[in-house]
């Protein structure tokens, strides 16, 4: 049994319970409201993950998001852990969306992220990579079919779109500059706004159907953003910082946490060979105010 398998009897789980009524209930929310939910398809999905990571990982430490589980490791001189988004997307899910819902897993080892998956509930897609099988990331997406993911690395920012979570006249000034299309001064030929699922989101940019997104870090979950951490860098995106006094993009390192940290609030995902582009365009930008 391998993490892969595991998500995909979670998928399974999540799809047979979708086409039957569900039990909702509110629960606080990280800024301390009562404004988030869950469902039973949530509990029923991580008693799922729990059940069979007790079984064939029983020494391995958990970290889960309904209740904040946490397992400790019980191997000892090493810490290994795995985070649990059972339901990634809840609201989603709720709204009955007929996509961005997602469910998520990494596994960490002495703060290196060494597998992270992605599982789509609704196409039953799954985005990941296991460094003990192959230390490809891969789209899986039946039984027997798999390919690997990897970017045009020559397709320049101008020719792709940009993800937001929210709609463009919504941010600050400087994020509406860059985050724009190319003929009103911006770095992109579109913008897209997404809402759902975090992982199945960034799927699209792993999957080269978007050239960045603009992600909140604020806060940052470990189930939520584990995965992400793991899968994006290891095709070679980077994180960036939008520095709203500087009007920059500052290099991060996002957290690998067993904790809710509270990172930037504003984000940028792209892939590195990217990285250029982005600096012609930000001293350009510096220039123009002048």
């Amino acid at each position: 049994m391998d993490l892969e398998h595991i998500v995909r009897d979670v998928i399974h789980l999540a799809n047979g319970r979708l086409s039957q009524p569900f039990e909702i209930t509110q629960k606080r929310g990280y800024g301390g409201q009562m404004d988030d939910v869950v469902t039973e398809i949530d509990k029923a999905a991580q008693e799922t993950y729990i059940r069979m990571l007790f079984k064939y990982f029983p020494e391995f430490g958990v970290v889960a998001e309904e209740q904040e589980l946490m397992v400790p490791c019980q191997m000892g001189g090493t810490d290994v852990y795995v985070t649990v988004d059972p339901i990634d997307g809840t609201k989603a899910l709720v709204r009955r969306q007929s996509h961005g819902i997602g469910t998520m897993i990494a596994l960490v080892h002495d703060g290196k992220i060494i597998a992270a998956y992605v599982g789509d509930v609704k196409t039953g897609e799954i985005y990941g990579y296991e460094s003990a099988m192959n230390s490809d990331v891969v789209r899986i997406y039946s039984l027997t079919n798999r390919e690997i993911l990897s970017i045009d690395t020559l397709r320049p920012l101008s020719e792709q779109a940009v993800i937001l979570n929210d709609d463009p006249r919504n941010y600050p000034p400087f994020v509406q500059a860059f985050a724009h299309k190319t003929d009103c001064g911006g770095l992109f030929k579109k913008v897209r706004t997404t809402e759902g699922s975090l992982g199945i989101g960034i799927a699209r940019l792993w999957k080269g159907e978007i050239g960045a997104a603009l992600i909140s870090i604020h806060p940052a979950p470990p189930w939520d953003i584990t995965p992400v951490i793991g899968i994006s860098q290891k095709m070679g995106f980077v994180f960036l910082r939008v520095n709203m006094e500087t009007k920059q993009f500052e290099p991060y390192e996002p957290p690998i946490s067993k904790k809710i940290e509270w990172g930037p609030k504003y984000v940028l995902m792209i892939h590195q060979s990217r990285l250029p582009e982005l600096r012609t365009w930000e001293a350009r930008f510096h220039n123009s105010r002048l």
